[in-house]
């Protein structure tokens, strides 16, 4: 039996959120798309730089070590950021940033905890010098994820750009210089990360007139970190270890360079993060906020447009694989030996384009139940099938069970709007399904 959907009650609901609802039109979207660009286009940027400035083997020990801190990064987004963006649509803006200095609170908590994994997965690497670095960078980001999420609760992407573009950009900027000085390596990436993500927070945090974190609401919080995160932890946890094992896989069982050969093909269809991940953001939020079918019709005209705007890009990756690396990351033979394989990774994300705005309404209904099953099917078929793969082909096989999970979550992302259709007419592009 699934969750139902969060109860709202009328009066919670202040009449300037109900307008931010209903005006989540076009200039909404174009807003979100670019303060999603511009972090996407540096979280690129940052990555195309370590890759083109270190070996590949120094470039797969930074590409496993992020592949962990997004993974561990999951717990946070499941336990404090989801709750803040289903409980922050309902409220006003100094409710709202009384309700963020809480989450600021469990963050820190959840940061003390998260550290001591990405200690024992920095020393599994034995790149020890990496242990500090890589902390700051999780705390330092978590606490930005926080005052993002604020933010959107109120489609307000408009006001996050200046901190996202000192993060993300002034990251790619400030590992530009390094990179040219001959200072980059992996250690000082991290440091670069955990330093421009600190500078962000502390501006969001100062443009949300955060008030000092109190214990109150405290208990209202963790109440539904618990009820949000018995289930969506799981599945964010599912769906980062069903695409980020393929990395570590690929580090242990053929090396460094295969590792960062998986990360460059990744990268290489990155581009189209901004749309995915800022659509997404909005999706969330318009039906979280929204009352009836329409929310849905707003929720899919978003999706739509997203869809739409990508798609060229995508083919012209298909149709020029070896120019697309090529142009990215140089000739360099490590990486242009999989071209041919790179169509894979644009059907995966193509896969991933549907699910990820299936996972964005199923969200904003407060169903991490399905939002499990989903993520579950994910996993399943990563550990019973692409993990074993990788583990005897390499980067080709990855590639090959990258896709088939991404498969299994687009075949169950139909199945739930089947099931969510069933109980509730949703008017999709004013057509009523």
């Amino acid at each position: 039996m699934s969750e139902r959907p969060l109860p709202t009650r009328a009066s919670q609901i202040a009449e300037p959120h109900q307008l931010h609802g209903a005006a989540a039109g076009s200039g909404a979207r174009w807003w979100a798309w670019l303060d999603q660009g511009l972090a996407s286009l540096g979280n690129f940027a940052t990555t195309l730089i370590i890759a083109r400035g270190l070996p590949a083997a120094e470039f797969g020990v930074f590409a496993v070590m992020f592949a962990a801190l997004l993974v561990l990064n999951t717990f946070q987004a499941a336990l404090v950021t989801f709750p803040l963006s289903i409980r922050g649509p309902a409220l006003g803006r100094r409710e709202l940033a009384a309700l963020t200095s809480t989450a600021l609170l469990a963050t820190w908590a959840v940061s003390a905890v998260l550290a001591c994994l990405a200690c024992a997965a920095v020393w599994s690497t034995g790149r020890l010098t990496l242990a500090p670095v890589v902390v700051a960078a999780l705390f330092c980001g978590q606490m930005q994820e926080t005052t993002r999420a604020a933010f959107f609760a109120h489609f307000r992407q408009r006001d996050a750009i200046a901190g996202d573009a000192l993060s993300y950009l002034g990251q790619a900027a400030i590992l530009f210089v390094l990179s040219h000085l001959g200072w980059l390596s992996p250690e000082s990436a991290f440091l670069v990360i955990a330093v421009t993500s600190g500078a962000a927070f502390a501006l969001q945090a100062m443009q949300l007139r955060l008030p000092l974190p109190r214990a109150r609401g405290w208990n209202a919080f963790v109440g539904d970190a618990i009820r949000f995160g018995t289930w969506g932890l799981p599945a964010r946890i599912g769906t980062l270890f069903g695409a980020q094992a393929f990395p570590w896989v690929l580090f242990y069982s053929h090396g460094a360079a295969a590792a960062a050969a998986f990360q460059v093909m990744t990268s290489a269809v990155a581009f189209t993060n901004p749309v995915m991940i800022g659509t997404a953001n909005l999706v969330t939020t318009t039906v979280a906020s929204g009352r009836g079918a329409q929310r849905f019709a707003r929720a899919f005209r978003h999706a739509w447009h997203g869809w739409a705007l990508m798609a060229p890009f995508l083919l012209l990756v298909v149709l020029f694989p070896a120019t697309t690396l090529r142009l990215l990351y140089g000739a360099n033979p490590a990486y242009a030996e999989h071209a041919g394989g790179l169509w894979m990774m644009v059907a995966a994300c193509a896969c991933e384009a549907v699910v990820i705005q299936a996972i964005a309404v199923i969200g904003g209904l407060g169903n991490t139940r399905t939002l499990f099953m989903m993520q579950a099917t994910g996993l399943g078929i990563a550990v019973a099938f692409g993990l074993p793969l990788t583990v005897y082909g390499g980067v080709r096989a990855a590639l090959c069970g990258y896709l088939a999970v991404q498969i299994g979550r687009l075949l169950f992302a139909v199945r739930a709007w089947s099931s969510i259709a069933a109980r509730e007419p949703l008017h999709l592009a004013g057509a009523t399904v």
